[in-house]
């Protein structure tokens, strides 16, 4: 089968990994090839490295973005579509501030003995320490002070109810 220009391969037990520069990521095992394509994972047309850190996450580095998924979720939605995956995105929010991957060639990562993971970007190096977890802060409570439907107040004490379409 012909798959688009091939810019990475991760080898793994009995499977490669596969990205490309214009159809995303594929999985080649035994004799079949697959576009992978979980609900959830959309790590973009352009695949430019896939690594695994020592958790068992991949770390699939597109053009602007780096993102983790967990290889055990991942496996099991390419064989079950209904199956979703949790996808972590990583980018300028994240601290990686020259994260702009566009135009470097297809060997510009490696991953060291420590696990951490080394990208060229068009600003530099991007180090990734795959060891730490982040910071995962919840969401603020959230607090109805006042309703206001229709031009008209209600208050929130006298729990209104209002019309569909209000």
């Amino acid at each position: 089968r012909m798959l688009h220009q091939i810019m990475c391969i991760y080898v793994d037990t009995g499977r490669v990994w596969a990205g490309s520069y214009g159809a995303g990521l594929f999985l080649l095992q035994g004799d079949s090839l697959r576009q992978v394509l979980p609900k959830g994972f959309d790590p973009g047309p352009r695949i430019l490295a896939v690594h695994e850190d020592a958790r068992g996450y991949l770390w699939v580095n597109a053009e602007r973005e780096l993102q983790r998924v967990s290889k055990p979720e991942l496996l099991q939605a390419v064989e079950d579509s209904a199956a979703a995956v949790r996808v972590w995105v990583y980018d300028h929010q994240d601290g990686l501030s020259n994260l702009d991957f566009s135009h470097v060639s297809s060997s510009s990562s490696q991953q060291l003995v420590t696990g951490n993971l080394l990208y060229c970007s068009t600003n530099g190096i991007v180090v990734v320490n795959t060891t730490e977890e982040p910071e995962v802060h919840p969401p603020p409570p959230v607090y109805i002070e006042d309703i206001i439907a229709d031009g008209v107040s209600y208050s929130i004490h006298d729990s209104p109810i209002l019309a569909p379409g209000t």
